[in-house]
């Protein structure tokens, strides 16, 4: 494949309905003709129901050995000219695309084979179409042209009879388990093998964490099954620990017992280290795709965790990766538990959620529309994959013209995008993101030369500006990894890991991801990848439900607990200006629910010392917004017509601050040198709001308040668990450490940096056999 000009290009046009058609000669190979799209056949039958968005839709098939099967479906059928038609035949399946009356093949794959029965699985996913047949993919196409109506099917030859014919919408999952639960109850769970029940302690209600689920092996693993037959594309997570030294894990893309994805996990015994691995099982048959070493601990708590996307697994340990593979893709499947202990294992907070992502190593030889099956949209110039230098894959555009290769819907928002860019010799390449069209986005682009640069660029209207400009850290030689995190209207652009840019861009917040690259030379590109990741940064607080009503715990388990009233004067007004107890450094939100008829609100975050005028000071009244930096007006919004109770957010980035009212946002303000203080407060006035509605939100503040299991800490001593702390009341239940042969150590798992701010509540645990509390009291120690 050489270099071409854009000139030799072939360009088509048509024009409804009267299907006018010019194609110029091109190189390329011939994209497939249009042709005028026959009616539908009369058999056809339609269901209740409109595919609307995401689906699955499977039906079983069975015909003669001597017969020529033909099945049709058609779907997202907005009317007789405007619809896609899927067409499996024995030999091969066809998806085309009629539109105004005119047909265009998109796809096509394998058949039904010879077989005499079978099952047909159609998966929408955004743009992507693919068709399974007896759990094998055998079709994808991308294609976006319709997202809802009617679905039909029919049988065109055979005799073929086709049946249980099932459609089912799919959406986000959200799925979450304590397994808080009367003891004896499954839940959410079905029991495919060995025994499971619910272990609680006595008096959960004053428990700090009083629920597990215990597997226990008998004649083979023990496992345990939630969820759904279409789900897919997930993160499972579990926490987990066993007193025995068996294989323990988690499962996805469960069909039956003969399919499914395994991620095992053996013990470290003496010599044995032990192994991560991960297991694919097909019709029965068991194959480790890929395995690191390293063991658990007996009674030891972990996170578990397994990601299973098409075409890729990856498990990780306590948020650490620590195996990851490629896979054929799956229909998908339901999620389980699993374990070959005898002596019990007990799971706790299990958990799944929707982890859709886009990465490409751009392996193979040929085109990218080609090899990606269509996934990308190439807009000018020529793309070529091909294998580099260190034999991983690469992507080279060849840019005449202005080249650009785009994925995705513009409906795509808060992700991140990030590839590893090398622009020819004094030429220009990088991201493209927030991706409407040629005259609206963003872009990332790296300056190739002497002496390389970054900019971050916004056009709109079609009229390009410059929000930032950097020479490029760390610069030393292609290719360059670049990478831009969207969060709720907040860009933040990095070149080799270092930041360069945070800018908040309302306008823009969502839209297509790909890449670009101008001028004479070719530019290459690898390891790109389009994520989208969770964003459940916790609110920062210490209330406690199961202990806040109990006085004498009060002091640290109740909300007002969090806070300390100091008497400030705002304005001409005398107000208790609430001080949160925690030191909050960097990015940091503050929200407040208030009544602002009744007063107004502040809220402060950033201050250098307990004193509104030494950070950032949001004010908020019936009439306006006003953000002040050090004391000083720096942005200003009217604000009217707020009936009742309202959401005011103040967030602050690394320099951009936003407010918003009820998830909107009103004013920003970027600072050019950033203010430093750990302080965050608020205050209101005429009672306009109470201190249970405000939270505050930072990920650089971790706190544990071990309503979960402890995954985040590793026993280094003693016994750590759920026991009573007073022998003469056993209602309450805390988690604790029990010393014996030396201290009782609990370490903190997670790697910590820089300054340090340590906050604990902790009790002697009552011991009246040892005497009195002064003979059994004993020091308690942070480290």
């Amino acid at each position: 494949m050489y270099p071409l000009s854009l000139l030799s290009v072939a360009v088509c046009l048509y024009v409804a309905p009267a299907g006018l058609v010019v194609a110029a000669e091109s190189p390329f190979p011939a994209f497939p003709a249009l042709t005028e799209a026959g009616r539908l056949p009369e058999g056809v039958k339609w269901l209740d129901e409109e595919a609307w968005g995401d689906f699955n839709l499977r039906l079983t098939y069975k015909s003669k050995a001597s017969a020529k099967p033909v099945v049709l479906v058609v779907f997202n059928r907005v009317d007789e000219a405007n619809h896609y038609r899927l067409t499996v035949s024995r030999r091969a399946s066809s998806l085309e695309r009629v539109q105004a009356g005119l047909s265009l093949q998109v796809g096509r794959g394998a058949g039904l084979g010879s077989g005499r029965t079978g099952e047909l699985l159609l998966k929408r996913r955004g743009q992507r179409l693919e068709l399974f047949r007896d759990a094998h993919s055998v079709l994808v196409a991308y294609d976006g042209a319709f997202e809802e109506g009617g679905l039909g099917y029919a049988s065109l030859a055979g005799p073929t009879q086709l049946s249980a014919v099932r459609l089912q919408p799919v959406q986000s999952l959200a799925f979450t388990d304590d397994f808080m639960r009367a003891e004896g109850e499954a839940g959410d769970w079905t029991v495919v093998s060995g025994r499971w029940e619910t272990k609680s302690l006595l008096n959960p209600l004053r428990s700090a964490n009083a629920f597990t689920y215990s597997g226990t092996a008998h004649n083979g693993p023990a496992i345990a099954l939630a969820g759904e037959w279409f789900w897919d594309d997930y993160r499972l997570s579990a926490a987990a620990k066993t007193d025995g030294d068996k294989p323990i894990g988690l499962i996805a893309g469960w069909r039956s017992p003969q399919d499914y994805v395994l991620f095992e996990w053996t013990c470290r015994t003496g010599r044995d280290k032990g192994a991560r691995r991960l297991v694919l099982v097909e019709n029965g048959r068991a194959r480790t795709l890929t395995e690191s070493p390293g063991g658990f601990r007996l009674g030891q708590w972990y996170r578990l965790a397994l990601t299973f996307r098409r075409g890729f697994l990856l498990a990780t340990v306590d948020d650490m990766p620590v195996c990851a593979s490629p896979i054929p893709p799956l229909p998908g499947g339901k999620v389980g538990l699993y374990t070959k202990n005898y002596k019990g294992t007990y799971y706790d907070d299990a958990a799944v959620d929707s982890a859709p992502a886009v990465t490409s190593n751009f392996g193979g030889e040929g085109e990218l529309q080609a090899l990606s099956g269509g996934a990308w949209r190439v807009e000018g110039g020529e793309w070529v994959c091909r294998r580099g230098d260190d034999g991983g894959g690469l992507c080279e555009a060849h840019p005449a013209s202005p080249a650009r290769a785009l994925l995705g819907t513009s409906q795509w928002a808060d992700y991140l995008v990030r590839a590893r860019v090398a622009p020819g010799r004094g030429d220009k390449a990088g991201l493209l993101f927030c991706y409407q069209d040629e005259g609206d986005h963003l872009s990332l682009e790296l300056q190739g030369g002497d002496a390389p640069t970054v900019a971050l660029v916004k056009t709109a209207a079609g009229q390009a500006t410059v929000l930032g400009s950097a020479p490029l850290p760390n610069a030393a030689g292609p290719p360059t990894s670049l990478s831009v995190d969207l969060n709720r209207g907040v860009v933040r652009a990095q070149a080799n890991g270092h930041d360069l840019f945070e800018v908040f861009d309302a306008a823009a917040p969502s839209g297509r991801a790909g890449l670009f690259a101008e001028g004479a030379s070719p530019s290459q590109f690898n390891d790109f990848a389009v994520e989208f990741p969770r964003r459940d940064v916790p609110p920062v607080f210490t209330l406690h439900e199961t202990f806040e009503g109990e006085v004498s715990m009060a002091n640290w388990a109740a909300a007002q607990s969090d806070w300390r009233p100091e008497k400030t004067k705002v304005g001409e007004q005398e107000v208790d200006l609430q001080w949160h107890r925690a030191t909050f450094w960097g990015e940091t939100e503050i929200q407040a629910e208030a009544n602002l008829n009744k007063g107004s609100l502040g809220l402060v975050v950033s201050a250098a010392q307990p004193a509104p005028n030494s950070g950032y000071q949001l004010t908020a009244d019936k009439a306006s917004l006003v953000l002040l930096r050090q004391g000083q007006e720096v942005a200003r919004s009217d604000l009217a017509n707020q009936e009742g109770i309202t959401a005011i957010r103040l967030r602050r980035g690394r320099n951009v601050l936003v407010a918003s009212v009820e998830g909107e946002p009103r004013l920003t303000y970027t600072d050019a040198a950033p203010l430093s203080g750990t302080n965050v407060g608020w205050y209101a006035t005429g009672n306009a709001a109470a201190v249970e509605t405000v939270q505050v939100f930072n990920p650089n503040v971790a706190t544990d308040m071990f309503r979960t299991a402890p995954v985040d800490w590793r026993e280094a001593g003693g016994w750590w668990a759920v026991s009573r702390r007073w022998q003469c009341d056993p209602r309450w239940s805390f988690f604790s450490g029990l010393n014996a042969k030396g201290p009782a150590v609990l370490w903190y798992k997670r790697p910590l940096q820089g300054d340090q701010d340590v906050e604990f509540a902790a009790g002697v645990k009552m011991a009246r056999q040892h005497g009195d509390y002064a003979a059994y009291g004993r020091d308690l120690n942070l480290v």
